[in-house]
């Protein structure tokens, strides 16, 4: 590792550019991927915590109380959002005034939950994908970054061959080995980006799935826990 590491310093500097490149790319998508990982933790243990609380509990303020230990979580976000659209006072007034909740739903309020519930999961989806562009375009741009070391290298390594009239491992061993240091620094940058991306594109499409199974009738079981 050390042999390497002083042979790096002793590059071109084209290949010196296409490295450090390489390590920005690197230290970046690892620094999402950690984040990544922890929220997706976080909002699962907090997903799982709420589906339960809401299943199970008869009141709403049972689950509005507990908003610190939830916020996290896409479903509850939902729900409060909606539970705070049927709360308008309007709409508590004309319940008052004698006409029934469910109708005062249907009629006043249905297009406005469904505009607020698909908003709400579209801006869910977008802030739990942020960042992801940056790896998939690290998965993509990584390897050709490589790729492009590694012509230079050879690039150079017969340039080498030429000025000296020579084909030795003296010669050509230079170049050789800055195309293989670039071929493989940019395949270590772009194989854990690749794998991050996809599991963290697989969460984001269950989590999609799963908050519009949710909100089918979430309206209806928000008003029976009123």
């Amino acid at each position: 590792m050390d042999l390497i590491t002083q042979y790096v310093f002793k590059t071109s500097l084209m290949a010196q550019i296409i490295l450090t490149t390489l390590l920005i790319l690197s230290i970046i998508s690892w620094a999402i991927i950690l984040e990544k990982t922890f929220l997706f933790h976080r909002i699962k243990r907090q997903s799982k915590r709420f589906l339960n609380l809401f299943h199970h509990c008869n009141s709403v303020q049972d689950i509005t109380e507990n908003r610190d230990i939830l916020a996290l979580s896409p479903y509850f976000r939902l729900f409060e959002n909606i539970n705070e659209e049927m709360d308008r006072p309007e709409k508590m007034n004309a319940a008052n005034s004698g006409l029934l909740a469910d109708n005062i739903v249907a009629a006043e309020t249905e297009n406005k939950v469904n505009t607020i519930m698909e908003r709400t999961m579209t801006e869910e989806i977008a802030r739990l994908d942020q960042h992801m562009v940056f790896l998939a375009t690290t998965v993509s741009v990584s390897p050709f970054l490589g790729l492009f070391g590694t012509v230079w290298g050879i690039m150079y390594a017969f340039m080498g061959m030429g000025m000296k009239g020579s084909a030795d491992i003296t010669t050509v061993g230079p170049g050789i080995a800055e195309a293989l240091i670039t071929t493989l620094v940019g395949l270590a940058v772009a194989i854990p980006a690749l794998f991050a991306h996809n599991i963290f594109i697989g969460s984001l499409r269950r989590i999609d799935r799963d908050l519009n199974l949710f909100s089918v009738d979430l309206p209806q079981q928000i008003i029976s826990k009123k």
